[in-house]
């Protein structure tokens, strides 16, 4: 083998295998845009489901607007009294407490204390 043959097959090896690390560079640029930042909290439109520092919760509807206020009350860095959260879901009750809306056979539901905090009597907000 001559001297040019053997500098071409030598150029052409380096060619491929920059070709190469150009296409992985590629594909790892776009495995990290496809990755989204993982959101500590979010929601769905009718706050049914959350996703709440790393933890998956569902509500029933009742509860789904009472996590609605509460949330509107964590973004706005305001407490939510439970008399307020009487009136948005409508309850008849005459002495409502925001407890019993996430108590149910003889247990709380899972984001009870993991998302919603009672800070003083009647007073709530969302656990950061």
């Amino acid at each position: 083998m001559n001297k040019r043959t053997r500098q071409t097959a030598e150029q052409r090896e380096l060619r491929k295998i920059a070709q190469q690390e150009i296409e992985d560079a590629f594909r790892l640029q776009a495995f990290y845009e496809d990755m989204e930042e993982p959101k500590e909290h979010s929601h769905n439109e009718t706050f049914s489901q959350v996703h709440w520092l790393g933890e998956e919760f569902k509500f029933n509807s009742t509860q789904a607007t009472i996590i609605e206020a509460l949330w509107k009350g964590w973004e706005d860095n305001q407490v939510v009294h439970e008399n307020s959260i009487a009136e948005t879901i409508g309850t008849a009750a005459t002495k409502y407490h925001l407890r019993s809306s996430f108590f149910h056979h003889g247990k709380y539901h899972p984001a009870w204390k993991k998302m919603i905090k009672r800070i003083g009597k009647g007073l709530y907000t969302l656990l950061d």
